[in-house]
């Protein structure tokens, strides 16, 4: 009987199994007030602002340093500006929220495009002016305002639409604070996980 061996091809797709997203199981608890995330951990469809039902989601970004590096500015601004960077962390997690928030959100957006829409026909009159060679200071005033009412208007209707209060991030947990407690009533204490849970 011969030994038959099943040659390997290098040009064939990898068949490597790509493991299922976390769940909330095991990645997600309570410590006293605090909601304790895990990198990469799938959150419950629950508003964590309301603690209702959460028919959406949406990436939230956001950058997380501890709040003693604050204290450096009260030295200077260069030694916060050197040593800021190497503690920096960015947190980014999909995150469930409910109709209100999300109906608040869209309301705040159309307020930014109104305020975006005002300031670029503000901008728009000030090159009116110059192309008539009308120019005062009042005109250079219009100038001012259309930017600032750009500027504004671009950071309101770009903001998230919501924020997580993040007190700690420690390796790949992080800790949340101001959570809605008809959430964290959902989720586990962190005395009844197993112990050794990874």
């Amino acid at each position: 009987m011969s030994d038959f061996t099943t040659p390997i091809n290098p040009y064939a797709p990898p068949t490597t199994i790509v493991p299922e997203p976390r769940t909330h199981a095991f990645n997600l608890w309570r410590e006293d007030k605090l909601l304790v995330i895990r990198y990469g951990a799938k959150l419950p469809p629950y508003c964590m602002v309301t603690g209702g039902p959460a028919p959406y989601s949406h990436p939230i970004s956001q950058f997380w340093q501890p709040r003693w590096v604050y204290a450096l500015l009260i030295f200077a601004v260069l030694p916060y500006v050197i040593y800021s960077p190497f503690i920096l962390r960015r947190v980014e997690l999909l995150v469930p929220f409910g109709k209100s928030l999300y109906h608040k959100h869209q309301r705040w957006v159309r307020v930014g495009i109104l305020l975006m829409l005002a300031g670029g026909l503000l901008v728009a009159g000030f090159i009116a002016s110059i192309l008539g060679q009308w120019i005062s200071r009042p005109v250079a005033m219009v100038l001012v305002l259309g930017v600032l009412l750009f500027l504004v208007g671009l950071q309101i209707a770009s903001s998230q639409p919501m924020r997580l209060n993040i007190v700690k991030v420690e390796d790949d947990l992080i800790f949340v604070e101001n959570v809605h407690p008809a959430y964290l009533a959902r989720v586990p204490n962190v005395l009844d996980l197993p112990n050794g849970y990874d």
